[in-house]
């Protein structure tokens, strides 16, 4: 039987790549047209996973993932030891990392043998939204799903989504947002104190409060709520001479009916009571390799800028809109964010920004910045993402956040800090190094000024380690789904999620499915009834999966 994996991201496609290794067919399916996603379409900088505490020389890396940081590195021009893992830190373009993608997806477009080992087929399915799952009468197994006008029947199936989608369709329990502290015990849970900004929230000659500025919740530090941190898009600029400078835009027909110079007003009163010297977004301190034409630079919306390309507080529709309509809500974001540092370079009130100077400890000036000017120095890659409604501008959202499902165990927060500790059923090791989000809100606050929230103090000063996921965490609540595994919406605690959030975790985490799967299609049966210690386990090893603690010699 076939195992159907939804949503050709950096995690599908390990998820069908494990299973097609195995000898296993896949269905690899999505609505967009995106393949790879996030790491093909704007995370140019992979993130750093820590290592084990115990022994740091043991990295956490397995499998798959070992196979493409090797593969990025090759065509980055790095150079590596054969014998040794290739560094994390890579910075591969766009065009490396989905050279990879592809490369690997055609290993499997057809079903082979090869010295007596079969391989099986992936199947690419793309432009084809959602449209239906069916059930057996029980309601607790998945008979098939349908996309894009074409049903699919399979043994098993996995969500790799960001948002859940298959699994909500699917009828699985599913959460969002952060849990009350005090309910599930985690001190940096719930609604985080706010960061203050003297910028006022308030028109003084009306006393009406200014657009685009919600008004504080009335809640208290701690409270639940299905508020999630900040979407953006990934942006990869050049400081090339022939880059597309940001006040060009205005000369695409669909910019210039969407931009209004009031939609920026408050970032303006953010950024001069910040005094702002430099572009606001943090870029990668190297460049995308190989170096090209132009050279390329990954900017983010790092190290909790006020200001930048995160959209604070405009994502609690996302989880639950259509294909469709997340489309059209990007699209609007695209414009949107443009529209920034448009405004920044054309606007002359951005010139008022006094200049900011920084001295090293001797009293000598070392750097004399005013935001307008560094902004001018960047610009769009001429050539990249020429299809999205802003040339240059990523064609994929970055989803940092949306449904949970409420799976068969928690992974919480306890389980990220130390002591490192072995757990009973583990799929793979992950760990980020740390509690790392994004606000929440930007609101008006108590005070009159605006405020920030969500995104500081998640660590509560504890040392975050490497951990393991725990395999009831993929799978949906008995009754629910038995064939159905997850990803990316792990089961857990916003604290007991938030240090998964990584692309080379997920890629872990979607290896093991896939893994499962073809276990269970091996043995005719559904993820869900596999026995952890006779049947998953054993694959998981044979495969090189990392999943009890090291022990030093």
């Amino acid at each position: 039987m076939t195992y159907f994996v939804w949503e050709p991201n950096s995690s599908g496609i390990v998820a069908a790549c494990a299973a097609a290794k195995r000898g296993t067919d896949a269905i690899l399916a999505g609505a967009g047209s995106v393949l790879g996603a996030m790491w093909a379409a704007g995370l140019g900088q992979t993130d750093r996973e820590s290592t084990f505490k115990l022994l740091s020389t043991t990295s956490l890396r397995w499998g798959i993932l070992i196979q493409f940081t090797r593969e990025f590195a090759v065509r980055a021009g790095v150079e590596v030891n054969p014998n040794k893992e290739p560094p994390e830190v890579l910075f591969p373009t766009m065009e490396v990392v989905l050279a990879v993608f592809q490369d690997e997806l055609a290993k499997y477009a057809e079903a082979k043998v090869v010295n007596g080992k079969r391989t099986g087929k992936i199947t690419v399915v793309k432009n084809a939204p959602l449209q239906a799952v069916t059930k057996n009468r029980k309601g607790d197994t998945i008979m098939s799903v349908t996309c894009g006008g074409k049903t699919f029947e399979c043994q098993n199936y996995t969500d790799c989504s960001d948002e859940g989608d298959l699994a909500r369709l699917a009828g699985a329990t599913m959460r969002i947002g952060r849990e009350s502290s005090a309910l599930v015990g985690e001190p940096t849970n719930g609604v985080r104190p706010v960061t203050a900004n003297t910028a006022l929230a308030y028109d003084p000659a009306t006393g009406e409060r200014w657009p685009d500025l919600d008004a504080r919740p009335y809640q208290n530090i701690g409270d639940a709520d299905a508020r999630t941190m900040a979407f953006n898009q990934r942006i990869i600029v050049t400081d090339d001479a022939n880059r597309i400078p940001w006040a060009s835009h205005i000369n695409n027909p669909t910019f210039a009916a969407f931009y209004k110079p009031s939609d920026y007003d408050n970032e303006f009163r953010i950024a001069l009571e910040k005094l702002y010297g430099v572009i606001p977004g943090s870029i990668s301190n190297a460049p995308l390799r190989p170096p090209g034409t132009y050279a390329q630079f990954d900017m983010n919306n790092g190290g909790l800028l006020q200001i930048g390309s995160n959209w604070i507080g405009k994502w609690l529709d996302w989880p639950y809109m259509t294909f469709a309509e997340r489309e059209a809500y990007k699209n609007k974001y695209t414009l949107r964010t443009i529209g920034l540092f448009y405004d920044i370079c054309t606007n002359p009130r951005w010139l008022t920004i006094p200049r900011t100077k920084k001295y090293d400890e001797n009293g000598v000036l070392i750097s004399d910045t005013q935001i307008v000017e560094v902004t001018k120095q960047w610009g769009l890659v001429p050539g990249l993402f020429p299809d999205s409604i802003i040339p240059g501008m990523s064609p994929a959202m970055y989803v940092r956040e949306s449904f949970r499902i409420v799976g068969q165990e928690d992974m919480i927060w306890d389980d990220c800090v130390a002591p490192e500790q072995d757990i009973a059923e583990p799929i793979t090791a992950y760990g980020y190094p740390h509690a790392d989000a994004h606000w929440v809100m930007r609101v008006a606050n108590d005070d009159g000024n605006v405020a920030f929230e969500g995104g500081s103090g998640l660590d509560n000063r504890q040392e975050i380690v490497a951990t393991f996921m725990k395999w009831g965490a993929v799978k949906a609540r008995v009754g629910e789904a038995r064939n159905l595994t997850v990803v990316r919406c792990i089961s857990g605690t916003k604290m007991g999620w938030i240090t998964v959030r990584l692309e080379m975790c997920w890629m872990k985490i979607a290896n093991a499915v896939g893994i499962a799967a073809s276990v269970a299609n091996d043995n005719d049966c559904f993820t869900g009834d596999l026995d952890y210690q006779t049947q998953l386990k054993p694959a998981l090893l044979a495969e090189g999966a990392i999943i009890s603690l090291p022990r030093a010699a």
